[in-house]
């Protein structure tokens, strides 16, 4: 069984498509972009990041400025690779500088039910 199928209208074009990008019979493929971490946390953190305000947001901006600064991450400071890479890394520092949202609505639950 074939790993592209059965269809050989399918066949058709993947080999019209290689056919595309060959010279001297040799398929000339792309070389993909040098991979500096991992997209989907570091998307995750600017969209945090988006939602950050005041002092919050005055923390993390030299992070962020060095993040966007510097696209490849071994240019960048350990630090801001650490908050990049893993958006629960950033969540418990908001978390330590700030306190739990949790906490505060524990504590406001607890405040309105002494009335």
């Amino acid at each position: 069984m074939s790993l592209i199928g059965s269809n050989s209208r399918s066949n058709a074009s993947v080999t019209n498509l290689a056919l595309l990008g060959t010279k001297n019979g040799e398929l000339k493929i792309k070389e993909p972009e040098p991979f500096n971490g991992d997209p989907e946390q570091e998307d995750k953190v600017l969209w945090v990041a988006n939602y950050l305000r005041d002092g919050a947001r005055k923390w993390l901006e030299p992070h962020l400025d060095d993040f966007l600064d510097y696209p490849n991450k071994n240019d960048r400071k350990l630090r801001t690779n650490e908050l990049f890479g893993n958006v629960r890394i950033l969540l418990k520092d908001i978390e330590k500088l700030y306190g739990s949202v949790d906490e505060l609505k524990k504590a406001e639950r607890q405040m309105h039910s002494l009335r």
